[in-house]
């Protein structure tokens, strides 16, 4: 405002690259560990997950939600989980403060979830497909809720998992490794689903104004001005 005021000109400033590094946002500075129960017939029992998050040195709008609301809540993906445990540290560091730019929580929770199914497939000795499709929410369970209350309307997980390996043609996966390895290159191939949660937060507020002449204001939040 002052620029405007003194050269009576529209005035932007937009950072250089090295400044963007010491003054935007940053995201996903967070340490994660986890550890997953099975049943004799590789079916998820239990989940828990405890994760440090860096919050930077000062916090920012919604980096705090990011690591406990928006991680939690996508924990549990597309797979029927009977209890989930999660436990969250956030911490004041000495770096710029941590904010959502893409995704804020959920991308963290996809990759720490499908990181404990392709490590319990192997330590199972079931196909990592294979263990996915015993444990996915199945259509007529629909409407689902989660173990952390959280309800899915709809999905068809097994057959959007099935329709992305007939794209990727998984079952030709390893003649085309073999021929990369003749080759002198190096081949490979990454499973991954995840549930995307829609919307923000659930809670609203209202305002009540009562003046002395009776008459009432409310103040509340609305889609757009003419709602």
């Amino acid at each position: 405002p002052v620029c405007l005021q003194v050269t009576g000109k529209p005035v932007k400033w937009q950072g250089t690259r090295s400044e963007a590094f010491l003054a935007d946002n940053q995201a996903r500075d967070g340490v994660m560990n986890g550890a997953m129960a099975f049943d004799e017939n590789g079916r998820i029992q239990a989940f828990r997950v405890d994760m440090i998050a860096s919050m930077g040195g000062y916090l920012s709008s919604h980096g705090p939600a990011a690591a406990t609301r928006n991680v939690c809540n996508c924990l549990t993906g597309c797979y029927d989980n009977p209890a989930l445990e999660y436990q969250v540290k956030c911490l004041m560091t000495n770096n710029i403060p941590i904010g959502p730019y893409r995704g804020a929580g959920r991308p963290e929770a996809a990759y720490m979830l499908e990181r404990m199914m392709d490590h319990a497939a192997r330590q199972l000795g079931i196909d990592r497909v294979e263990l996915r499709r015993r444990n996915f929410i199945k259509p007529d369970q629909m409407p689902y809720t989660t173990s952390l209350a959280q309800v899915y309307d709809s999905g068809e997980f097994e057959a959007e998992m099935d329709k992305a390996l007939a794209l990727a043609e998984w079952d030709g996966f390893a003649d085309r490794r073999a021929a990369s390895e003749k080759n002198g290159k190096l081949r490979g191939i990454g499973l991954s689903c995840f549930v995307e949660t829609a919307g923000g937060y659930l809670q609203e507020g209202a305002k009540l104004s009562f003046s002395e002449d009776g008459t009432v204001e409310a103040h509340l939040a609305v889609q757009w001005y003419k709602t």
